[in-house]
C-alpha cells in the first residue's frame, strides 16, 4: 500500500513540476505582435524619432519613441511622414521610449506604395 502511495505521489509531483514547461520563449513567430502607426518628428541616419498620433492625427508631442532607421538609404523618410512599427509589445524604461523587440516597420508613400523593412 505504502508503495502505491509513493508511486501517486511521486507521479503527482513530476506533472506539478513539468505543468509550467508549456510557456514558449520570447521572439518565436507565434507570439503576439502589435503594431501602431506614429507620426515622424526627427529623422537621421541612424534613428527615426515618432510620436502616437492623437486626436485629429496631430502627434502627441510627450509621447514619443525612437527606432532605427531601417529605412536609410533606400528610402526617403521625412518629418510627418507616417511609419507604422510592428513590435513584441515589450518597451524599455527609456525616454524616448525604445521597443524591446521590432518585428518589422512599414512605410507609405503618396503613390500608395508600401516599403516594408526588417532587421538584418
Amino acid at each position: 500500500m505504502k508503495r502505491i502511495l509513493l508511486t501517486i505521489l511521486a507521479i503527482t509531483l513530476c506533472l506539478a513540476a513539468f505543468s509550467g514547461c508549456d510557456q514558449k520563449p520570447q521572439g518565436l513567430l507565434n507570439d503576439e505582435i502589435y503594431y501602431e502607426t506614429f507620426i515622424v518628428l526627427e529623422v537621421s541616419e541612424s534613428n527615426i524619432l515618432v510620436a502616437r498620433i492623437g486626436a485629429g492625427g496631430v502627434a502627441i508631442e510627450t509621447d514619443q519613441c525612437i527606432v532605427p532607421n531601417w529605412f536609410y538609404p533606400s528610402t526617403d523618410i521625412k518629418v510627418g511622414d507616417k511609419v507604422t512599427i510592428y513590435h513584441s509589445g515589450h518597451v524599455l524604461e527609456t525616454y524616448p521610449i525604445q521597443f524591446a523587440e521590432i518585428q518589422k516597420m512599414e512605410y507609405k508613400d503618396s503613390d500608395g506604395c508600401i516599403t516594408t523593412v526588417i532587421p538584418d
